[in-house]
């Protein structure tokens, strides 16, 4: 039995949503601790890799959907697999720091 193709697109916007939360929110906290003097990185607060890995995970699904369902023209797949690719390896990476 498939999953419906707009019930994953769902999913993704929400993802998506709470990507922009985690970094909004991170980006608030390290402001806050560069405020009190401590310096921090962006790219080792938690809060901004998990959302980043967030979207990531929404725009890759979103690629595979898109290359499954048909909604793009076939001639996109040249550029799409490998998008799709970079996109996987990426999250994955992501993954593993956080």
């Amino acid at each position: 039995m498939p999953i419906d193709p707009r019930l994953i697109a769902v999913f993704c916007l929400v993802f998506i949503v709470m990507g922009v939360f985690s970094i909004v929110n991170g980006r608030k906290r390290l402001l806050e601790a560069r405020a009190q003097g401590q310096k921090m990185a962006w790219y080792r607060h938690i809060s901004i890799l998990t959302g980043i890995e967030y979207i990531l995970l929404a725009f890759t699904f979103l690629t595979s959907i898109s290359i499954n369902a048909g909604w793009l023209p076939k001639s996109w797949s040249v550029f799409l697999i490998p998008f799709y690719l970079i996109m996987l390896v990426a999250s994955l990476a992501l993954a593993c720091i956080v």
